[in-house]
């Protein structure tokens, strides 16, 4: 009799001790809010302690940027362009003039030149392009007669520039006859006398003749 009652005692506090437990496991496995920044806490059974540890958390370094300071955005360039390196502009260079040639025809004023005669040329006419003497043209060059000369012969005419302006070759133009000219219109007009051009264009003046008269 005692015996049945020990039994069912024993039966009675090992189903009480089994609801305990039960109702615990489930106290435990219900979830919990997890707050930030607070360690996990992972629900052990009665028996089984288990170790949970939870890493620190790592800082995470954000540049902060300098009130004031201009930040450079990158453009980015068009497909198949490339980047143009700026322009400099060239320096500019200052250049003296070198001092004029004291005189015209860009001959030396006292130097002497070889001229070459041109047609129509005579040696007067040629003396007074380089502004020197005819004097000085006869004992500068060897000429039998200082009234005949070729055009291509060579003259030496030295001291240009002394006794006049330099004009330079060639020393004489052709010039057309116009109606009402006469000798000595156009001994006025280019410079001359008469003497000259007559000697120079021998025969009777015409209309539409070709004479040769100096080069102003």
């Amino acid at each position: 009799m005692f015996d049945r009652i020990a039994q069912v005692i024993l039966i009675i506090f090992g189903l009480l001790v089994l609801m305990i437990l039960t109702m615990g496991l489930a106290i435990s496995c219900r979830e919990q809010p997890i707050v930030p920044g607070e360690a996990t806490a992972t629900p052990t059974l009665p028996g089984f302690p288990t170790a949970t540890a939870t890493l620190p958390s790592i800082p995470t370094a954000t540049p902060t940027p300098t009130p004031g300071a201009a930040t450079a955005t990158p453009t980015p360039l068009p497909l198949g362009e490339t980047a143009t390196p700026p322009t400099i502009a060239p320096i500019e260079q200052v250049v003296t003039p070198a001092p004029p040639t004291p005189a015209t025809g860009g001959q030396p004023v006292g130097s002497t030149v070889q001229h070459v005669v041109n047609r129509g040329e005579w040696l007067l006419q040629i003396a007074r392009c380089y502004g020197t003497s005819f004097s000085g043209i006869l004992t500068s060059n060897t000429l039998p007669n200082p009234n005949l000369i070729f055009p291509g012969q060579v003259i030496t005419v030295p001291n240009i520039g002394s006794q006049g302006r330099i004009i330079g070759s060639p020393c004489v133009q052709a010039h057309v006859v116009e109606a009402g000219e006469t000798w000595e219109s156009m001994a006025t007009r280019f410079g001359t006398t008469v003497a000259i051009l007559r000697r120079a264009n021998p025969g009777e003046l015409s209309l539409g003749r070709i004479i040769w008269a100096p080069r102003p």
